[in-house]
Parts: C-alpha cells; structure tokens; sequence
C-alpha cells in the first residue's frame, strides 16, 4: 500500500483486507482505514 498510496497516507492507520483474507494482497482487496474502523470491524 506504501507504493500505490504513499507512505502519509498509510502512517497512524490500518491497511484492511475487504474480504478479511489476510492472504490475499490483491490491491483491489486493500483499503486503508483508521484503526478504529479496522479493529472494530474486525470483532
């Protein structure tokens, strides 16, 4: 995510995976969200 987005949009959040298979990297699985966001959807 670094590469595609740049590393300040990455710095102080979460890279989430959509389908929440970590294996899967595809860059369209990927998004950025805050830690908030990621972490409590992921309870």
């Amino acid at each position: 995510m670094i590469k595609l987005k740049g590393k300040k949009a990455v710095q102080g959040k979460d890279v989430d995976h959509k389908d929440r298979n970590p294996a899967n990297r595809a860059p369209s699985n990927l998004r950025i969200q805050s830690k908030k966001e990621n972490r409590g959807r992921n309870k």
